[in-house]
């Protein structure tokens, strides 16, 4: 009877050492002393119950334990008869029935929008793009078109918007047709508004500062308007960021010119068609936060890594982008140009002053030549005058007074005659020095001006082309991140 106790005993001890071990792998205890000191508490607790039975065939059979210490390895003899399990024998079982202690589980989470076209369809589950760049420079704008890096490809004729979260924040991206090609000349309008955005938005971006703006608004909505024209380009632009669990941004197209198709695009693939709703409003369509969505943590770390390898890519180029822009680069060659002008109007101005100050002072020495020759004269006449009064025929006197007086008058005359025919001669020759001057200082002027616009054009064309190849170079180094 007693064997079959003790055999009894030792199944009961062994399945709670399982028990227990299950039971500390669900607790967090995993380390194997902690495990199998409870097994020896366990076994005392259960020696106690078979005590309170008071059967005197059993009490003989009963060893109480303390948990030994983590230095004794010793092995109770077998000559002792006990029902204590040996510390080496929970260590063995322990460890060989005990699995590896699982790894805590991530949780990753995106938010995702719901896109409504008003009276009309909708697409739930949107996630935004994302990328390690700036909102500004993911909208990749040279060549006067949006080339986004990350979104959806610009085509003819389309219309595309969508939500890209770069390290700046989210913002909403918007651009019809391609660059250097489709539409010849279109005009687009449409308005976007944004409530409960817990950050403040404004225009990161536009293609034209002047045709995407901000309207001023007395309440905390945020209103944009957008007319936007363009030639065998894009037009566009990037609002933002936007945060909040209340955001909502409604946009309104109010007119697409020639654009064929225009569509809302989803980070995985999937677009809303945005079709048109009324002859006075092509499309209207609510752009709303839907909730916190759990994702695949698998590729966390892989994308963490592509987002920091894109932001070190979009440092690295911002000061060749600073010098390769073309309309920086553009405008500084025409405040230049203009500079030219205007420093060659002053030096035409100060020549000009020159003539005619040459020719001022030519007059005054032919007033000044005339004025002599009309005193010396007066002085002979006066003499003359004196002459006759030497004469005693009174007679002979009146005579002689009056002949030098047509002869004083006549002089006088002719000198002024002369005077005025040689001044006016200056005059003229005045006149025609200044025309002339200003004649060629004109096509000097235009030359110079056609001169630096050409070379300020060909500066841009070339310093297009080399923002093309860098910008290029950029979106294809930042999208290698990605693979």
């Amino acid at each position: 009877m007693k064997r079959l106790i003790l055999q009894f005993k030792w199944l009961y001890l062994i399945a709670l050492a399982l028990f227990i071990t299950n039971c500390a792998k669900d607790s967090g205890l995993s380390e194997p002393v902690k495990t199998f000191e409870l097994v020896f508490d366990s076994n005392n607790k259960a020696l106690d119950i078979i005590a309170s039975d008071k059967n005197e065939d059993l009490s003989d059979l009963i060893v109480r334990d303390e948990p030994p210490a983590e230095e004794v390895q010793e092995k109770v003899t077998e000559s002792k008869s006990s029902a204590r399990i040996e510390k080496t024998e929970v260590l063995e079982t322990v460890n060989i029935l005990e699995d590896p202690e699982p790894t805590p589980e991530l949780i990753c989470t995106k938010k995702s929008y719901t896109v409504t076209q008003i009276n009309g369809d909708k697409l739930t589950d949107v996630m935004s793009y994302k990328g390690g760049t700036s909102t500004a420079m993911n909208y990749n704008y040279y060549s006067w078109s949006a080339h986004p890096i990350m979104g959806p490809a610009p085509n003819d004729y389309e219309g595309n918007f969508f939500l890209y979260e770069g390290s700046d924040g989210m913002a909403l991206n918007f651009f019809f047709n391609i660059d250097a090609g489709g539409s010849s000349h279109n005009k687009v309008q449409l308005d976007v508004e944004v409530k409960n955005n817990t950050l403040t938005d404004s225009v990161i971006l536009s293609d034209d500062a002047l045709e995407v703006q901000k309207v001023d608004t007395a309440s905390p909505v945020s209103l944009y308007k957008a007319a936007m024209e363009y030639w065998y380009n894009t037009d566009g632009a990037v609002i933002g960021p936007f945060d909040g669990d209340d955001l909502e941004i409604k946009v309104r197209v109010h007119n697409i010119g020639d654009t064929k198709t225009l569509a809302f695009h989803a980070e995985d693939g999937r677009h809303l068609a945005l079709k048109q709703q009324s002859n006075t409003l092509y499309s209207e369509f609510l752009i709303k936060y839907e909730e916190l969505k759990t994702t695949d943590c698998s590729s966390q770390d892989e994308l963490k890594n592509a987002h920091i390898c894109a932001g070190k890519l979009e440092n690295e180029y911002k000061s060749i982008l600073t010098e390769t822009d073309p309309v920086k680069h553009y405008r500084q060659k025409l405040i230049e140009r203009k500079a030219a002008i205007v420093k060659l109007i002053k030096e035409d101005a100060k020549a000009r002053k020159a003539v005619i100050e040459y020719y001022g002072t030519l007059r005054t020495t032919l007033k000044n030549q005339y004025v002599s020759n009309k005193d010396s004269q007066h002085e002979k006449y006066l003499l003359n005058l004196k002459a006759c009064n030497k004469i005693e025929d009174n007679k002979e006197k009146q005579t002689c007074k009056k002949g030098h007086s047509i002869q004083n008058e006549s002089i006088k005359s002719t000198l002024y005659s002369t005077y005025l025919k040689t001044r006016d001669a200056l005059h003229e020759e005045r006149r025609n020095a200044i025309t002339s001057f200003n004649k060629n200082a004109i096509e000097i002027r235009k030359s110079l001006a056609e001169k630096l616009l050409k070379e300020a054009l060909e500066s841009r064309a070339q310093i297009t082309d080399k923002q093309i190849q860098v910008h290029e170079e950029l979106a294809k180094k930042v999208r290698a991140c990605y693979k």
